[in-house]
């Protein structure tokens, strides 16, 4: 079983082995004793399993409030799987790089941190999510029936949280800091229709847009093992070209595509 330490993966998870060389991941084909050599297709899947793996290990790292409120067990398996899909779709067979269109991680839209307690079964209907003049624009639309959060037993308040990350994947590089933004619904007859929020999002980078229900009792938190919901709501490759004179914050990740 693979260890992360906050930056590197060490062990082994499947069928790849991860490493640490010269300050940067290693990932490797794992072999066993006695066994045929693999084939070529083998260890490419093995490789992209790999980098999967890391993957979900990086983007559970930037999310860690968010998932820490209400992951389940699960989640970096689950989340390993459907990234492995996504880049083994986004993979171009004759060069092995890959190459990535605003809808390759659409696969990740509506992934649940949490598998029994559903994000989508607490939201009050569905948001509007654009993109438009480098900025993503969250929305509940109007609509004449109001849009009223469901509380759970023993609650008195709810913070709903868009939580947005950002990666720079051929730079292996991360947003510094998670761009958060919430509203305190103190009543189960607080319309939400017309709620909006805007996150500046830089052009080519992958956007990841997280959204949670922490329930509160009386100003206090309740458990999160009990209640809280979360999920990856919105991901998508913004399209053109990094500006580099706009002022966004980065951290390595030593993480490239």
């Amino acid at each position: 079983m693979a260890e992360y330490d906050g930056k590197f993966l060490r062990g082994i998870i499947g069928p790849v082995v991860f490493k640490k060389s010269r300050g940067r991941q290693q990932v490797i084909a794992k072999t066993e004793p006695g066994t045929t050599k693999q084939t070529e297709a083998t260890k490419i899947a093995s490789a992209n399993f790999g980098k999967a793996g890391f993957m979900s290990s990086q983007i559970k790292n930037a999310f860690d409030e968010e998932t820490d409120i209400a992951e389940d067990g699960s989640l970096h398996a689950r989340l390993s799987a459907v990234l492995n899909q996504v880049l083994m779709l986004s993979r171009d067979q004759e060069t092995g790089e890959y190459h990535f269109v605003e809808d390759s991680f659409y696969g990740l839209e509506g992934f649940e941190f949490n598998q029994a307690r559903r994000l989508t079964e607490r939201l009050p209907g569905k948001l509007q999510v654009k993109l438009e003049d480098g900025k993503l624009q969250v929305t509940y639309p109007n609509r004449e029936l109001p849009r009223t959060l469901k509380f759970v037993t023993g609650s008195t308040a709810c913070e709903l949280c868009f939580s947005m990350v950002l990666f720079r994947l051929k730079q292996g590089l991360v947003s510094r800091t998670v761009n958060r933004q919430s509203v305190m619904v103190e009543t189960e007859v607080f319309d939400l229709n017309g709620l909006s929020f805007s996150f500046e999002v830089p052009n080519d980078c992958l956007c990841l847009l997280a959204v949670t229900l922490q329930y509160y009792n009386r100003k206090r938190p309740i458990s999160k093992h009990n209640l809280n919901v979360g999920g990856i709501y919105d991901a998508r490759i913004v399209p053109g070209v990094y500006d580099e004179t706009r002022e966004f914050l980065w951290a390595e990740n030593d993480f490239y595509l």
